[in-house]
């Protein structure tokens, strides 16, 4: 008894503790004494549904909520539960792991029982595979869990923090609850549940991040010892796919030397079975051999073993680097590490001739599978073949026996061969379809991984040094380039290898030479074919193409010269990195080099440019002086650039590498102001004979031009020097391409010339061959009386439309061109879309959590009775997030519109576009397709107009779209244009529908005649506001498109060109008004403007006051014949009165003068005349 009473005290000690602190946690904890079981919600749930009160959803929406509550608190304990377990667990795991490791790996071999058959062994490969693909993925989810793990610790810190605010604003909220109405009471059960849920939360985080601590060491330990178990399971995987690769060899060499023993038995003693024996050994021979089909599933499993493996190794180094971008950013290492991948990338690639060739073997066991498909079914079931040959057959009854049993021998040998053989080809196909499969994967994978890498890598400097590269480094690139003892060791390895390859270098040799000797006849072959395209007589075009060849072979002697040095260099095995690096140089130079040695020539004074191409010769001549000694340059500093580069082991960025770059910059700068400054350009010549936008723009064009240099100098001194170097590339061959598009170009239009002279010259020939006959047959007739050829080639239209599409086609080829060059750059310019220039002009982080890998068992999801921390909300609106779900920022949260860089300048370039192809696609369209339809001049105008005005709408749409502003953003702007338009543009807008309304209807053409009011003339432009009409004085009257919809408008030439002349003659009185008639007649008919049919007709309109009036109506077949129709017959009309006598009349009056009587008669009497006397 006295050993119990201490112990009695001491629990009435901890009992009164804990009625003294039970109201204390009470007040900490309101309302959770009363929390009720998830059974009794549920309880009240199904009682409340039973009832029709005005508060029933409310209340059920707060107990179902509190339902939600709890069961999420209930889970929320059992994971809490599971770390707990997991915690304490950790200790002995990681001694027993590293008890484990601690043992040497296992490695040695499964003994193999010799009667084990190939089946077995088959199996086996099976399950090691099996192994070692469980074991990659063990290893995968480690190194993922590793990542998940650290992204898990930083949210459980953010998540505890939301949490526990939560639990203040709940609590709060609680306590401003104290109605006891039933709607309050539910939502104060709502409110103790979600309090439950939020602290069994809590419990839980912590929970978790004291697992993870307590678990820290055992990771990396399950990460050796899965990397130890995949290394072995590799071992394995590959023993038995060894031995299983042995037997299958093995049993197809047996198979084959029994099928020759076989043949060679059947040949002597029963010659019949010879055709079936052979066979045998054929089949025996597809598995024999390293051609053998076992040996083909050797190597194509070992290739996708190898496909599989680089796919899995691409995969994770892809992953690591873009972790290592996401912490390490944009800098120097950044840049060194995607370098290095991207070479990675460009070394394991698969080339396409390997897919090609794997293709074809896939091909060949497909054909070879169905063919011993149909042999095997073509001999059906044995017993009846074999019954079958022997009735064919004669033989001895005694050796009847024997040969029955040799022939099922054979073809039960044959069968089985067959079988093996299909069954070996189904797995090579299989085999050969996986590759297939994982070789796409690969693909995927790393068109993935190096745009990922081309999107940054532009952007990371690679160099660490200053603007000025340091001394010291260049001079330790010096050393290295001209090292003599370098040099002696690779020129000595070079001519010692020369010796195994004398075939190669004796070709090169002799190229050289016929390079060099034929020099002087392709000079005077240049000057021959220059002499004969002076004159018309003896210029053909063949002799501008002839005069490419020599220009070429002029141009190529150095550049070959040097490629040969250049290979002769890296010809000797283990040759001397300097040596080698150089040699790569040298080759990779030839094409600059020829390009500039090919302009050079054409400039010559006698080359193709002056000669051919009518460059003028002083802009030739200062070409050519420039490339005098811009060309070696440039090549030099290219070549020691490149060079350099090639170093293996070394890196001479910040040293002399940088500095030739520089100095290469600086030398293409300086021959650009040479070239093309303004007031001395090798242009002016040009811009004196043709006005063109190049002029126009061209301090701006060489202002770009300029900047291109400079910039690349620019990036290099501030280290950004391997982006300067891909874009000098990149600039480099740009120019390239658009020189070949200059020479073509030139070429074409040299054709053109040629064309364009030779039908000038032949049209010259005929119109002096028309104007000798006529003056035969006509003596002194007029030259404009002769009969039009209407369908003579109009020399400056061909001429036009010819230039347009070698334009056209020239821009299309350009484009493409420019596009393949600059296409492994585009991924770079997404960087762009970090670049947000509205509605604040901010750099966008990219979020590089987004793209790190997930476990697939995420930790406990908190948010169904969460909120965000720091919220204020009132008693209220928490009640009714806890009863609806979700939380304010959720219903608040709005993605922002925001424009970027790349939107806006993706928006420029489409906006070029469209002005580009609006200006050339009508045009193209209607020379290379509308002209050779049956359509008219009015109608393909209308149609390349509308065209014109669709490639703008698209444009503009695509425009917009690109930085985010749709229909549905601008339909209200939409609105308020339209009630604009309804009032103060009223007037643009109706001529603007009005001018789709004559497109579309066309009443009117180009080239129509019309006469609208005062307005006479012939249609010009049909344009988006106005109609340009050239009237017959020459002047361009401007009509708005309206009045052509609203007035009154007479079109000579809608549907019919044929126009009526009516011409009024009026004769005297008294003349014969039949013969005038007859002569009105064959004036008309005579006249060779005047139609026949319609017939022209006379007609006696009536009695005028002086004449008889008449009218001649003729048709003539256009209204621009009209001036000249009035004055032919008005001439005609003339003469034939006055040779028939017919006087044209002229007006008369007659004069009665009644007042005057009384005058004439005192002038008559003689008193007047007595006076008149006296006077």
């Amino acid at each position: 008894m006295g050993a119990v009473r201490p112990i009695v005290r001491l629990l009435l000690a901890l009992l009164a503790g804990w009625g003294l602190a039970a109201p204390q946690l009470n007040a900490q904890e309101p309302g959770v004494q009363d929390l009720p079981t998830l059974e009794s919600l549920r309880a009240q749930i199904a009682s409340l549904e039973q009832l029709d009160t005005e508060d029933k959803e409310t209340r059920l929406a707060a107990l179902r909520a509190a339902l939600s509550s709890l069961e999420t608190a209930r889970s929320s304990r059992q994971k809490a539960a599971q770390f707990r377990r997991e915690a304490d667990e950790a200790p002995r795991t990681i001694e027993a792991i590293r008890a484990e490791l601690a043992a040497p790996p296992q490695r040695n071999e499964p003994p193999l029982d010799p009667q084990t058959t190939l089946r077995d062994l088959e199996l086996r490969v099976q399950e090691s595979e099996s192994t070692r693909l469980a074991a990659r993925q063990l290893v995968d989810e480690l190194a993922a869990e590793s990542e998940f793990r650290n992204l898990r610790l930083v949210a459980i810190t953010d998540e505890l923090a939301r949490v526990r605010s939560t639990i203040e604003d709940r609590e709060e909220a609680l306590r401003a609850i104290t109605d006891q109405d039933p709607v309050a009471v539910a939502q104060r059960t709502a409110l103790q549940c979600a309090l439950e849920a939020l602290r069994a939360e809590e419990t839980m985080l912590l929970a978790e991040r004291a697992s993870y601590e307590a678990r820290r060491e055992l990771l990396p330990l399950r990460r050796d010892r899965a990397q130890r178990q995949l290394t072995r399971a590799e071992q394995l995987a590959t023993l038995w796919l060894d031995r299983a690769n042995a037997k299958r060899q093995n049993e197809a060499e047996t198979a084959a030397r029994q099928a020759a023993a076989q043949r060679r038995q059947t040949a002597e003693r029963f010659p019949a079975l010879r055709a079936i024996a052979e066979e045998n050994e054929r089949l025996a021979e597809l598995r024999a051999g390293k051609e053998g089909i076992p040996a083909r599933m050797t190597r194509a499993g070992a290739a996708r073993t190898t496909a599989e493996q680089t796919l899995q190794d691409m995969s994770r180094r892809f992953e690591a680097t873009r972790r290592k971008v996401a912490v390490g950013g944009m800098s120097e290492g950044m840049g060194s590490l995607l370098r290095r991948e991207y070479d990675w990338i460009e070394a394991i690639s698969e080339t396409e001739s390997n897919r090609k060739l794997r293709a074809d073997a896939l091909s060949e066991a497909q054909l070879r599978q169905i063919s011993l498909q149909e042999d095997r079914e073509a001999i059906g079931d044995l017993a009846s073949y074999l019954g079958s040959l022997l009735n064919t057959v004669e033989i001895a009854e005694s050796e009847r026996a024997a040969f029955e049993a040799l022939a099922q021998d054979l073809l039960r040998s044959q069968r089985d061969l067959q079988n093996t053989l299909i069954g070996e080809l189904t797995e090579l196909i299989s085999i050969y379809l996986e590759h297939e499969r994982v070789g796409k994967e690969l693909r995927a994978l790393e068109e993935e991984y190096r745009a990922y890498i081309e999107e940054r890598i532009l952007w990371i400097p690679s160099s660490a040094g200053g603007a000025i590269p340091d001394p010291g480094e260049v001079l330790r690139g010096l050393r290295w380039l001209i090292h003599p003892g370098f040099w002696a060791e690779g020129i000595g390895k070079s001519l010692n290898a020369a010796g195994d390859k004398a075939d190669r270098v004796a070709l090169l040799a002799l190229l050289l030479a016929l390079l060099f000797g034929l020099r002087g006849r392709w000079r005077r072959a240049l000057e021959s074919s220059g002499e004969a395209v002076r004159s018309y007589r003896t210029d053909r075009y063949r002799h501008t193409l002839l005069a490419l060849l020599p220009t070429l072979g002029l141009a190529a002697f150095f550049p070959v010269l040097i490629w040969s040095l250049g290979w002769w260099l890296r010809s000797a095995p283990g040759q001397v990195s300097v040596a080698s690096a150089v040699g790569a140089a040298a080759q990779a130079i030839f094409p600059v080099y020829l390009s500039l040695e090919f302009v050079r020539q054409l400039a010559c004074e006698k080359g193709l440019g002056p000669s051919h191409f009518r460059w003028p010769a002083p802009a030739a001549a200062r070409v050519r002086r420039q490339l005098n000694w811009f060309s070696p340059t440039a090549v030099a500093l290219l070549g020691i650039t490149l060079a350099l580069g090639q170093a293996s082991g070394s890196n001479f960025e910040d040293g002399l590498s940088r500095l030739v770059f520089l100095g290469l910059c600086a030398a293409v700068a300086l021959v650009l102001v040479r070239l093309f400054r303004p007031g001395h350009s090798v242009l002016e010549e040009h811009f004196k004979r043709s006005q063109s936008m190049l002029q126009h723009t061209h301090r701006a064009w060489y202002s770009l031009l300029l900047a291109l240099p400079l910039l690349l100098a620019g990036l290099a001194a501030l280290g950004y020097y391997y982006t300067a170097q891909e874009l000098f590339d990149r600039v480099s061959h740009s120019f390239g391409l658009l020189l070949l598009l200059m020479v073509i170009n030139s070429v074409l239009l040299r054709a053109l010339f040629v064309a364009r002279r030779r039908m000038a010259v032949d049209q010259a020939r005929q119109r002096a061959q028309a104007r000798a006959r006529a003056n035969e047959e006509e003596g002194l007739a007029r030259e404009s009386s002769a009969p039009i050829d209407e369908e003579e080639v109009s020399i400056p239209t061909v001429d036009a439309q010819t230039r347009q599409l070698i334009r056209s086609g020239v821009f299309v080829s350009a484009v493409l061109g420019l596009y393949l060059i600059w296409a492994s750059a585009f991924p770079a310019l997404r960087t762009l879309d970090r670049v947000q220039i509205w509605p604040t002009v901010e750099i966008v982080a990219a979020d590089a959590l987004s793209e790190l890998p997930e476990l697939a068992l995420d930790a406990p999801a908190a948010g169904s009775t969460g909120s965000t921390a720091g919220s204020s909300l009132g008693p209220m609106d928490a009640v009714r997030q806890a009863t609806q779900g979700g939380t304010a920022a959720d219903a608040e949260q709005t993605v922002p519109d925001n424009v970027t860089l790349a939107d806006l300048l993706f928006a420029i370039v489409l906006l070029i576009a469209t002005s580009i192809v609006a200006k050339n696609a009508p045009g193209v369209l209607e020379i290379a397709i509308l002209q050779r339809t049956p359509l008219d001049s009015g109608s393909r105008h209308a149609l390349t107009t509308l065209l014109r005005y669709l490639i703008i709408l698209i444009g503009i749409s695509a425009g917009l779209a690109a930085v985010g502003i749709s229909w549905d953003t601008i339909q209200w702007l939409a609105a308020a244009l339209t009630f604009g338009l309804a009032f103060g543009l009223q007037e643009i807008f109706a001529n603007f529908v009005s001018g789709l309304i004559i497109l579309i209807e066309r009443p009117i053409r180009v080239g129509d005649i019309i006469t609208i009011g005062d307005v006479e003339g012939r249609v010009t432009k049909l344009r988006m506001r106005a109609t340009t009409i050239l009237d017959w004085d020459r002047r361009e009257m401007l009509v708005p498109n309206k009045d052509f919809i609203t007035n009154h408008v007479v079109n000579w030439t809608l549907s019919d060109p044929v126009t009526r002349v009516i011409i009024p003659v009026g004769i005297a009185y008294g003349s014969d008004t039949k013969r005038a008639r007859e002569v009105l007649l064959r004036v008309a008919s005579e006249n060779q403007i005047v139609l026949n049919d319609p017939a022209p007709n006379a007609i006696f309109r009536g009695f005028g006051d002086s004449t008889l009036n008449f009218e001649l109506r003729v048709f003539i077949a256009n209204r621009d014949l009209w001036p000249e129709v009035m004055h032919t017959v008005h001439h005609s009309i003339d003469q034939a009165f006055r040779k028939e006598g017919i006087e044209i009349a002229f007006p008369q009056r007659d004069l009665h003068l009644r007042s005057a009587d009384v005058w004439l008669a005192a002038t008559d009497s003689p008193a007047s005349g007595e006076a008149g006397s006296d006077k």
